[in-house]
């Protein structure tokens, strides 16, 4: 039921947010912990959880959040590496006018092939970019939307948030005023 990307940190983390009480959860191996993280999952399948910050609301919540695949990180360096070259190169094909190159791509097919290898690893900002490239792309219909976890959304809103705080605002004063010109 678990996706193997959840490391046994991550599952710790995951039961110090949301509150569950497992005893020595320290003391366990990961295939240990999975099996007790299961356990309690199927003896408390209506319990309801308070707001935290992986906004997960009940069991069922959390077992689909559990099956999926993390978020936070990629499997494995070569992974990362795969994704990471296949969104450079999503993105220097749109910075180039969305032309056909021998540098970059020859056929939209081969531009929808690394699109939906990288679709699913939306909390890397590259992907978001190139993905927010190609659905600028006037030869490709389809509207692509990167899997993003909420903790990652709750983050990319608190610095939006920062951001147009930043930005000056107008400020009207009301009053009698001279202008003159020499």
């Amino acid at each position: 039921m678990f996706h193997k990307s959840f490391s046994k940190k991550d599952l710790i983390e995951i039961l110090e947010i949301l509150n569950i009480e497992i005893e020595d959860v320290k003391d366990y191996d990961k295939k240990q912990l999975v099996c007790h993280f299961q356990k309690y999952l199927d003896e408390n399948a209506k319990g309801l959880f308070l707001p935290n910050i992986l906004f997960i609301d009940t069991v069922d919540q959390l077992k689909t959040y559990l099956c999926c695949i993390n978020q936070s990180k990629i499997n494995t360096a070569q992974t990362r590496q795969l994704i990471m070259n296949k969104a450079k190169k999503l993105n220097a094909y749109c910075k180039n006018g969305c032309s056909f190159s021998e540098a970059t791509y020859t056929t939209i097919e081969d531009i929808l092939e690394d699109v939906n290898t990288i679709i699913s690893f939306g909390d890397s900002p590259t992907v978001r970019k190139a993905i927010h490239g190609i659905n600028n792309d006037p030869k490709i219909k389809d509207k692509f939307f990167p899997v993003i976890s909420e903790k990652c959304r709750a983050k990319m809103e608190e610095k939006k948030k920062i951001r147009q705080a930043q930005i000056g605002t107008a400020k009207v004063t009301h009053g009698h005023f001279v202008i003159s010109f020499d």
